[in-house]
């Protein structure tokens, strides 16, 4: 499951819904700097992928290197095959720490994020800007997504919310938009 936007934002119940995977990465809802792949098996996804036949043919991808890294830490011993960005480990373990040692608990914690989540929603609804998912049931609680309204560009958007106060816009690291 892709669980980007959603993890640490909603509840995921892994053995409810049988799920093998969750894929998720550090920003968002954990709150860590971006850099981070996380992935979550359960037993049946890690016997599948060692009765596997053909070879993974991505080194950094394959499980096959991180297995043995990942059982040796659970045995309390230490391992690695690559250098870890160990800033991010650092700021991943404390932003754990924080969600699952500190309040609000992961009940409430779920809770706020349904709540603003609506809240921002609602308000796009009711300025008629469309949602990109067509059922509010699939839509995430970490992310909104939306269309911008026709005849309305990304580049106008940002000037307008720049010119009125509401945020500082940058230039995006996925194209040549402001």
């Amino acid at each position: 499951m892709d669980a980007v936007c959603s993890v640490a934002s909603e509840e995921i119940l892994m053995d409810e819904w049988d799920l093998d995977v969750v894929l998720t990465a550090s920003q968002k809802g954990l709150g860590t700097p971006p850099g981070l792949s996380i992935l979550i098996a359960s037993k049946r996804a890690i016997q599948k992928f060692e009765s596997r036949k053909t070879p993974v043919t991505s080194y950094y991808a394959s499980w096959k290197k991180w297995l043995p890294i990942m059982k040796a830490y659970e045995s309390g011993n230490a391992a690695y095959f690559a250098t870890p960005p160990v800033n991010l480990i650092y700021a991943y373990h404390a932003s754990l720490s924080q969600i699952t040692k500190s309040k609000p608990s992961l009940p409430e914690r779920f809770r706020l994020h349904k709540e603003v989540s609506q809240r921002i929603k609602g308000v796009a609804a009711d300025l008629g800007i469309k949602q990109v998912p067509t059922d509010p049931a699939y839509a995430a609680n970490g992310m909104t997504a939306l269309y911008f309204p026709a005849g309305v560009s990304a580049a106008d958007s940002y000037r307008s919310l720049e010119s009125e106060g509401n945020c500082r816009c940058r230039r995006s690291a996925h194209g040549n938009q402001r």
